[in-house]
Order: C-alpha cells, then structure tokens, then sequence
C-alpha cells in the first residue's frame, strides 16, 4: 500500500488539472460542471456523519464513490487514500479508519478548496 504524505506534496501532486480535464474528453465547460457537481456532494459532511456513526457499511459506499470522483476530477492521491480506507472497511479493519479518517478528511478539504480556488469560487 503506497501512502501519501499530503503535508510534502505540491498542488499539482494534488490535483492533475490536465487529467481531470482528460476525464471529461478535454472539454473544460464539462470538466468545471464535474468539479461543481463534486463540490456539491458534501463529501466532507456525508464521511463524518457516517464516520461519527460508525455506520461502516455506508462509509464504504461513500469513499468508493469518492475515489472514484477524485480520479475523475484529477485527484489520484485523495482517490487513492479513499480507496486505502474503503478496502479497511471491507476487510473490518476499522482501527485504521480510525486511525486515518483524518488524513482523509484533511486531503479532501484540500482539494475542496483547490476546486473552489479553480473555479473561481469564495469561501
């Protein structure tokens, strides 16, 4: 298992625009609706109220559909840490959700704020 120290990587290790873009056939009016869209979920709420929970059958669904959204818009490294949680739930390894949910957490408020920042956005 390969994991990412997110405090070392720079934006572009955080997000690959060009991939992301690359997700949405180069269509960059496409790709701005997917990272809205992403936006929109509140992953960050839906995660801790599951988390918080412990309500681990959901939290599994939901990191599955957030790596997959982080590798659509461009965001190996949030999918791949979503991924490294949801095979722990799976695997009922629920000390290292524990133990990881905030890294998590602090990756996808990251790029939360680095897709805002991209489309021009405010907090």
């Amino acid at each position: 298992m390969i994991l990412i120290e997110v405090d070392v990587m720079n934006e572009n290790e955080i997000i690959n625009w060009e991939s992301g873009r690359a997700s949405c056939v180069n269509d960059e009016e496409f790709y701005q609706e997917i990272l809205t869209v992403f936006l929109e979920e509140n992953w960050n709420q839906k995660l801790n109220d599951l988390f918080t929970a412990q309500d681990w059958e959901n939290y599994r669904i939901s990191v599955h559909a957030l790596k997959s959204n982080a590798l659509n818009i461009g965001s190996a490294p949030l999918s791949e840490k979503a991924k490294a949680n949801e095979m722990a739930v799976k695997e009922k390894r629920y000390d290292y959700v524990r133990e990881h949910h905030a890294e998590l957490m602090d990756l996808l408020h990251q790029v939360e704020s680095m897709v805002k920042e991209y489309l021009g956005m405010t907090d």
